[in-house]
């Protein structure tokens, strides 16, 4: 080996790979070093003599990969081709298969470019190979995903303006791969032109860096079907903040959006039909109501107790529908009749229903404390309604004997306030706190306390409309502590 060759293996090894040579073909010269032995398990003084090395390391190629090494090789060494240049598989000493990838060069040609001695490298690829195998076994299960789910998958070269669609992404716009040109231009043809003018100044914003890439739009198939294509993508941008690529996703939710829509009609509908059916029947409920109330006061001196106790339970009969009726009429106005939202302090909210509810908490010996409440942007009328029927519900359902004490909280993450409202009255059975929140479903029997059933209703509604949740978490005979989130920005 000159000394030019010694510095080069010396590099060579340093990189991870061993390195060989040997002459052909009677291979009398013949050097592997440390590295290229070691990668298959061995020290330099345990690999064959010259004469039997061939024979060896044939049969320590794996056999799906021998038949095509050996032919490869031949045209190698019969100088029909440059170098030889092969990833295999090759048996270790502990019988284990290593990857490796071989790259071979002529030393020195022959007549008709026939190699005389080959110089070469070996490096060991296994953990690439894993690596890879690994990936390609996620992109299969991603396939698989995305197929069964109709979701496409593009990817966008922003500076080439080559944009690489999967198969889904085909099958949803109704276009075939060999009809694409793959240029942005391709795309925004398929989009809807009333869409269009939204939809590119959404990509150009994502582009600019200003908000990420979410939307829905419109696309006419070749056969004229409109569709609604749900997109969400990312930018990746370089160092100096351009925009590169655009990777994303399209899911087809022209169905979804249908059955949505049809939803809500049928939601407004039913709305509709309780507010009015309720507003109507306030008309009749006054003149029975009022009736009997004059019947009792202009004949009750010529009626038996009999006569009287019937008049009187009719009495608080109606008044029991009236309440019924106007609390019906406030489920139904939430969502039909809510008001803009407006940045609304929470701690004055609650000091303002406080006061209101005086009366009732001054005759239970009842007290109401806070902490510190944010700012949340709310529609004002419909946040009292929710504290007024969270914090009476705690006077109303105290224990007996037991002054309520109510405290209002919260604790804001991720984006979102918590709400809690914390009582020591009667509790919640464990059955039964899920069902409190819908229509009509009371914990004590009728005539136990007053009520319609329907306050904890309203106050989920009012909840979902600003984008949040409620629940309760309670322990019977020692409180209960009413939870409700709220976003910190309005949806």
């Amino acid at each position: 080996m000159t000394e030019r060759e010694a510095l080069l293996a010396a590099a060579v090894e340093a990189s991870g790979a061993g390195i060989y040579y040997h002459s052909v073909p009677t291979g009398s010269e013949l050097y592997f070093s440390e590295r290229w032995a070691e990668i298959l398990g061995y020290a330099v003084h345990e690999l064959p003599s010259p004469s039997e090395f061939a024979g060896w390391l044939t049969q320590r190629i794996h056999p799906d990969d021998r038949h095509q090494c050996e032919a490869e090789y031949s045209e190698f060494l019969g100088g029909r081709l440059e170098d030889y240049r092969a990833e295999i598989r090759i048996r270790h000493k502990s019988d284990q298969w290593v990857f490796v990838e071989i790259l071979s060069k002529a030393r020195e040609r022959g007549d008709g470019g026939r190699v005389k001695s080959v110089v070469g490298t070996m490096l060991d690829i296994s953990e690439r190979k894993a690596a890879e195998e690994a990936l390609e076994t996620i992109r299969k299960r991603l396939d698989l995903a995305t197929s069964a789910a109709r979701i496409g998958v593009w990817d966008w070269d922003v500076e080439a303006d080559e944009l690489i669609w999967d198969d889904s992404m085909y099958e949803l716009y109704g276009l075939q791969e060999k009809g694409f040109s793959g240029a942005y231009e391709a795309w925004a043809l398929s989009v809807h032109p009333d869409d269009l003018p939204t939809a590119e100044g959404a990509v150009q914003a994502a582009l600019r860096g200003e908000r990420g890439f979410d939307m829905e739009f419109r696309i006419v198939r070749p056969d004229q079907e409109v569709r609604v294509i749900k997109a969400v993508a990312d930018v990746h941008f370089d160092s100096r903040g351009s925009a590169r690529r655009m990777i994303g996703v399209n899911l087809d939710i022209t169905e979804l959006r249908s059955k949505t829509e049809e939803l809500a009609r049928s939601n407004a509908e039913l709305e509709q039909f309780a507010y009015f059916a309720s507003h109507d029947l306030q008309e009749p409920l006054r003149s029975v109501g009022g009736f009997v109330q004059l019947l009792q006061r202009r004949y009750r001196d010529q009626l038996d107790d009999t006569a009287i106790h019937y008049i009187e339970r009719a009495v608080a009969g109606a008044e029991r529908m009236r309440g019924l009726i106007n609390d019906l009429l406030t489920y139904s106005r939430v969502r039909r009749r809510g008001r803009e939202l407006e940045l609304i302090a929470c701690g004055a909210a609650v000091d303002e229903v406080v006061e209101s509810l005086h009366g009732a908490l001054h005759t239970s010996d009842g007290e109401v404390t806070r902490d510190e409440l944010p700012e949340v942007y709310a529609d004002p009328m419909q946040l009292r309604q929710l504290l007024q029927n969270l914090i009476s519900n705690a006077v109303k359902f105290r224990r007996p004997d037991v002054p309520p004490r109510i405290h209002l909280g919260c604790r804001t993450k991720n984006g979102t306030h918590e709400f809690e409202v914390r009582d020591n009255g009667q509790g919640v059975p464990p059955d039964a706190r899920g069902r409190i929140f819908e229509l009509f479903q009371r914990l004590n029997a009728r005539g136990e306390q007053p009520g319609s059933g329907i306050g904890l209703a309203i106050c989920r509604r009012i909840v979902e409309r600003h984008g949040g949740r409620i629940w309760v978490d309670s322990e019977l005979g020692i409180g209960s502590t009413f939870r409700f989130t709220w976003p910190v920005k309005p949806r």
